[in-house]
C-alpha cells in the first residue's frame, strides 16, 4: 500500500486566471467543501473565482430571475457580493468588453448586450450565470494553496459548460488520476460515515 496516496498536498500548478481550484477532501470550510472554483481574475492584489458546482436554492433563484428578461439557471458563485451577477460564456465579441480567460471562454462584458442575447436566443448552453463570487485578498489564496486546501488544474470549455454540476468535484479529481482519483471517494463529511 502506498501511503503517499493518503498524503493531502496541493499539486505544483501555478495559480493564474483561467485555472480551476478543486478543494482537497478535508477543507476547513463548509462553504468550500468539495467545491470547484474557476479563477476569473488572479493577480498579486486579489483573486476572484466562481463556484462551478453549486446551484442557488430555487427560492433565491426565482427572486433574482424576476429582474432578468427570462428565467435562467442561476448558480451560487460564492459567499461574497450576493447582489452581483456574473456570467461566463463563449460568445466573445458578441458581448463587447468581455474578457477572455481561456481559449473561447470569456467572462463579463456589456450587460445590455448580454440581455439582448438572452432575449433572442433559445439555447443558453454556452452561458453560465452566477450570483456572488469567491474573493481573496493579496496572497490569501496562495497561502491557502500552500496549506494544501486546494489543487489546481485546467478544465476544457466543454467541462466548464457541462450541466452536470452535482458530480463535478468528483469527476475532476477522477480525471486528474493517481491519488486524486482516490480523493474523489472521500465523503463530504467523514464524521457521518
Amino acid at each position: 500500500m502506498n501511503l503517499e496516496n493518503y498524503h493531502i498536498t496541493h499539486n505544483n500548478e501555478a495559480l493564474q486566471t483561467g485555472k480551476v481550484l478543486i478543494a482537497t477532501p478535508f477543507s476547513n470550510s463548509d462553504v468550500f467543501a468539495q467545491s470547484v472554483v474557476l479563477l476569473i481574475d488572479h493577480s498579486e492584489n486579489q483573486s476572484i473565482g466562481l463556484f462551478l458546482n453549486k446551484m442557488l436554492p430555487p427560492k433565491v433563484s426565482r427572486e433574482i430571475n424576476m429582474m432578468l428578461p427570462r428565467q435562467l439557471p442561476l448558480q451560487f458563485g460564492g459567499p461574497v457580493g450576493g447582489d452581483e451577477l456574473f456570467y461566463v460564456h463563449t460568445l466573445g465579441t458578441k458581448i463587447p468588453r468581455s474578457v477572455q480567460i481561456l481559449p473561447n471562454v470569456y467572462v463579463g462584458g456589456e450587460f445590455e448586450a448580454m440581455q439582448e442575447y438572452v432575449e433572442e436566443e433559445k439555447s443558453l448552453s454556452e452561458i453560465r450565470f452566477f450570483v456572488g463570487y469567491c474573493g481573496w485578498g493579496a496572497n490569501q489564496l496562495q497561502s491557502e494553496f500552500n496549506n494544501n486546501e486546494w489543487v489546481a488544474t485546467t478544465l476544457t470549455r466543454s467541462t466548464i459548460f457541462n450541466s452536470d454540476t452535482k458530480n463535478l468535484w468528483k469527476n475532476c479529481l477522477e480525471t486528474m488520476g493517481g491519488k486524486y482519483k482516490m480523493w474523489a471517494e472521500f465523503p463530504k463529511n467523514p464524521m457521518f460515515n
